[in-house]
């Protein structure tokens, strides 16, 4: 959090042993700091991948009792999306960074176009984060939006609208 500051870090240390009544655990910086450990993350990914957008949003729901930093959440779910590339594109690739289980049963379930239009969509909604109502909302849009425009690899290819068809059989020269 205090972003290679070694100021900033003392400070956050300081207010860590005040927030925490002397003790310094990870549970009591984790709320102090508003982050979400790694498994809430792996969870909406797995919702997505299920196409699941009740799970997604009570997730969602369960981390906003966190009082969280949803532009971080969207940082540790851009980071996750990386190594599921990774993954994906390198066989044996290993980052000890990250739960290698979590990150192979992702590579696993996703699609690596689901992937890269999951990461596209999470650096557009980061930029745009701010521009929501409330943080919550706004991620939610971008799970949304990522749930929403998730390819459909069954569904047929793109036809072309009737009326351009209908154009093009009155062009044709006999």
């Amino acid at each position: 959090a205090a972003d290679g500051s070694l100021r900033d870090g003392l400070s956050l240390l300081d207010q860590a042993i005040a927030f925490g009544n002397g003790e310094v655990r990870l549970e009591t910086v984790t709320q102090m700091l508003g982050t979400v450990a790694q498994q809430p993350v792996d969870d909406i990914l797995l919702a997505l991948a299920r196409n699941d957008a009740a799970a997604l949003l009570q997730k969602i729901a369960d981390i906003t009792e966190l009082t969280p930093d949803f532009a971080d959440i969207l940082q540790q779910i851009l980071r996750v999306l990386h190594r599921v590339t990774l993954t994906q594109t390198i066989p044996g690739f290993v980052d000890n960074d990250f739960d290698s289980d979590s990150i192979a049963e992702l590579a696993d379930k996703l699609l690596p176009e689901d992937v890269q239009l999951f990461y596209q969509i999470a650096l557009i909604g980061q930029r745009d984060l701010d521009l929501a109502p409330d943080p919550r909302s706004g991620f939610e849009m971008v799970m949304l939006r990522m749930l929403t425009f998730k390819p459909n690899p069954g569904a047929a290819q793109t036809k072309a609208p009737q009326a351009i068809v209908d154009r093009a059989k009155k062009l044709e020269v006999k």
